[in-house]
């Protein structure tokens, strides 16, 4: 997983795009059966984890917590947990610990026993991301873990598979983050392509990147890319880094600490997947701060990895197949869809999740 690595930033200042959209599950606990807690997707962990209502319900709320001393099906199993989330993967490093558990959850209307981390301490902020605050991490990544709740989630479902999307259909408007279990959400006229997952023992979603093109220029890469639904900005390793920058024709503002492009461009990061041009949107990778300078969110990572983050997303979609660790690529199909915010559980057993932000 992405957090068991570590960071070198080089270059690297948080700003927030208004295209940018945040994967969450709700889940409901027998403490208060009746209150639904959100929950952030990590695509790099398969961990699943809670805030105990003990040491952390004054700072973040009813609503952001677990109390397990009000659910009467609790049993606390006595084996230690822990997480390190580092800021390779992640726009908040930090640390959880607790203990092992095992209750009874409600999600999507169905109620079933599950194991999950009881966090009692943490270190940084590994619940907070994107200026928002959840309960906890519900892990997506193919590594396996005694707190997965990804297989509960997709049994029962006609396939093994996760897709998530991020719909803006127009500039400035209500951004939709779309999630999909136990099917596929993209038809033959918005694919792009499907890929075979890389090896790896941290049960990243990697693939090979052939190459990037911004405008007329195009840079062959030999390397691969993380895919993560934490990380709030697109990660580029240093020895790509500088041709990235002049591509986009940006400029250094040393006072801020920042590279700076002009607005007026507006021209995609386009990634070469299996031949096949997939485009990051130029306003989800910038943001305007002043008349026409729009600052980039793409940092220099000293990792040999690029990492696709949340700008990926925005009007793309992505789903991972579990069971053939293949990666699928499609385009968000806009209004051309439900955009009807909340959970919808189909006739096949699969769920689709809409959120509107």
């Amino acid at each position: 997983m992405l957090s068991s690595r570590s960071l070198v930033l080089l270059s690297f200042i948080h700003h927030c795009s208004a295209s940018i959209g945040i994967f969450r599950l709700y889940a409901r606990f027998n403490d208060d059966p009746d209150l639904s807690r959100s929950f952030l997707i990590d695509l790099n962990t398969s961990e699943s984890f809670v805030l105990n209502a003990t040491p952390f319900e004054a700072k973040y709320g009813k609503d952001k917590v677990f109390d397990p001393r009000k659910s009467t099906t609790f049993k606390d199993l006595a084996i230690p947990f822990s997480e390190v989330y580092s800021d390779y993967g992640n726009e908040n490093s930090g640390l959880a610990s607790g203990r092992v558990a095992e209750d009874q959850i409600e999600m999507f209307s169905v109620n079933f026993p599950a194991l999950f981390g009881v966090v009692n301490f943490v270190q940084g902020s590994p619940t907070e991301f994107y200026g928002q605050k959840f309960a906890g991490r519900i892990g997506f990544s193919r590594k396996e873990h005694k707190t997965n709740l990804r297989d509960k989630l997709l049994r029962g479902t006609p396939l093994q598979v996760i897709c998530l999307e991020v719909n803006v259909p127009q500039a400035g408007g209500l951004v939709y983050a779309v999630i999909v279990l136990g099917r596929y959400h993209y038809d033959e006229y918005n694919f792009y392509t499907k890929i075979k997952a890389l090896p790896s023992v941290n049960g990243d979603w990697e693939m090979r990147l052939d190459k990037i093109s911004i405008g007329n220029s195009t840079l062959k890469l030999s390397a691969s890319s993380v895919i993560s639904s934490t990380y709030d900005g697109i990660g580029v390793p240093s020895r790509y880094f500088n041709s990235v920058i002049r591509m986009l024709d940006a400029k250094f503002d040393p006072k801020n600490n920042r590279f700076i492009v002009d607005c007026a461009q507006n021209v995609p990061i386009k990634i070469s997947v299996n031949g096949i041009e997939i485009p990051i949107q130029f306003d989800a990778f910038t943001k305007r701060i002043q008349g026409n300078e729009c600052v980039l969110n793409i940092r220099n990572v000293g990792q040999p990895q690029f990492i696709l983050g949340l700008p990926f997303f925005t009007n793309n979609g992505i789903c991972l197949n579990f069971d053939g660790d293949e990666i699928h690529f499609y385009k968000a199909r806009g209004p051309t869809v439900n955009l009807e915010a909340g959970n919808f559980v189909e006739e096949d057993g699969s769920v689709r999740i809409v959120t509107v932000q």
